[in-house]
């Protein structure tokens, strides 16, 4: 499998030909992925296109929050 620009798959996305396991670590892997299939029939041409599209977005869950300075002001 590669992405639709024919660049390897993020580290963060293993495929194993058939199936795919996505595990962003970080903020850092937030966009959109769209991912190259290709079908080789018995007969007939390779047919090759967009076939999956992994969206990766970020929610913060929670902050925690500090209490205000009292020193050094």
């Amino acid at each position: 499998m590669t992405l639709s620009d024919n660049s390897n798959l993020p580290s963060f996305m293993v495929s194993d030909g058939t199936n795919i396991a996505v595990t962003p670590t970080d903020g850092l892997e937030v966009d959109t992925y769209t991912i190259k299939v290709v079908m080789t029939p018995t007969y007939g041409a390779v047919e090759t296109y967009d076939g999956i599209t992994v969206i990766i977005t970020c929610t913060i869950a929670s902050i925690n929050d500090v209490a205000a300075p009292n020193s050094g002001l």
